[in-house]
């Protein structure tokens, strides 16, 4: 697993970025900074483990769901 390179904090309600590690991905993007807002993440369930996947989705539940891809009929049973 590869972090991601910043911290979050929670702010009048909303879940921002509260610290960017140095040389580390959010840094080298240049897209994050201190007291940024984060709105949404996406997540791959490519090579995920299933523990990890119900994880996710039951912490998921309670929150409004932006976007689910499915990729049909590549169940072989």
């Amino acid at each position: 697993m590869r972090p991601l390179g910043f911290n979050i904090l929670q702010s009048d309600g909303y879940i921002c970025v509260g610290g960017i590690q140095k040389n580390g991905p959010a840094e080298k993007s240049g897209n994050m900074f201190h007291g940024d807002r984060i709105k949404a993440i996406n997540v791959s369930f490519d090579g995920i483990l299933l523990e990890d996947a119900i994880s996710l989705l039951s912490c998921a539940a309670p929150y409004k769901v932006i976007d689910c891809i499915v990729d049909y009929g590549h169940l072989s049973v």
